[in-house]
């Protein structure tokens, strides 16, 4: 092995699960943005064109080419991959990379996923149309990976939910010998450290009723979200779930007051994300 690949939405656990994987095999994480290969210099305008359209083509040889050299430049032997917009190029990737890599994927709630989006990639005042924005985007991107889930029958799959209770069921997907960490690194903008679920200080950003909101646009896709271990949820359920960490929750709700402090700003057509 050679390259190991995560496919998951951005949002959803990958730089922690990342930083999990490059301690149980010493591999090579890339310092770029949010530890992704994407962000490396010398591919990132190879990359960054388009990186959620799945029209948009890449040049993975000269990719492959460039990600090996940065392994060789390093002390390490295997290339970690968890850049987001992966996602969306499964075929592409496992047809470039073949039995050199290893591959995985996950996802985390629909809720979460889609409440970290809101608080990141926009502003206030929060709109039920910003809601169905970000929830429509989960849904296409997802079913993407349904799509992918299905076709790689293979490749294994692990939530976030169960992957922050147990992280060796990472090891168990993937065949890998189980090492001891006390932490990971965390991101860049973040002093979390250790593996935690971030739900409860996730998903409280939203109201119960802006949560419903989002129920409401994933009903009639509700074979998506249960592909990938999740269900709807009433809103109200999910706050009071939360609850059993209430410093996280508290947490949240101090997010929600900053976040609605700042000064609004003009609403962009096309939200940007990782």
């Amino acid at each position: 092995m050679r390259f190991l690949f995560l496919f998951s939405l951005n949002n959803s656990g990958t730089t922690v699960i990342c930083q999990y994987l490059s301690a149980q095999i010493d591999g090579y994480l890339p310092p770029f943005g949010n530890y992704e290969g994407q962000m490396a210099p010398s591919v990132r305008e190879l990359m960054r064109k388009q990186p959620w359209d799945t029209k948009t083509s890449y040049e993975w040889d000269k990719i492959h080419t460039e990600w090996e050299k940065l392994v060789a430049e390093s002390d390490k032997e295997i290339f970690i991959e968890g850049s987001p917009p992966n996602l969306m190029r499964v075929d592409a990737i496992t047809q470039e990379f073949g039995t050199e890599a290893k591959y995985l994927f996950s996802a985390c709630s629909p809720y979460q996923q889609i409440a970290s989006a809101l608080y990141n990639y926009t502003d206030q005042p929060l709109k039920k149309r910003a809601i169905k924005t970000m929830t429509q985007r989960w849904i296409k991107r997802v079913s993407q990976q349904v799509e992918f889930m299905r076709a790689f029958g293979d490749i294994p799959f692990v939530n976030y939910d169960d992957f922050c209770a147990d992280p060796t069921v990472v090891n168990r997907a993937l065949d890998l010998q189980v090492v001891s960490v006390d932490g990971v690194e965390g991101k860049q903008n973040t002093k979390e450290r250790s593996i935690k679920n971030m739900a409860p200080r996730t998903i409280p950003f939203l109201s119960s009723g802006e949560l419903d909101q989002i129920s409401e646009f994933l009903e009639p896709h509700a074979d998506i979200v249960e592909a990938i271990g999740y269900g709807i949820e009433k809103g109200e359920t999910l706050i009071e779930r939360c609850f059993e960490k209430p410093a996280m929750v508290h947490a949240a709700l101090q997010r929600r007051i900053v976040w609605q402090s700042k000064p609004p700003k003009p609403e962009p057509a096309e939200t940007p994300d990782a």
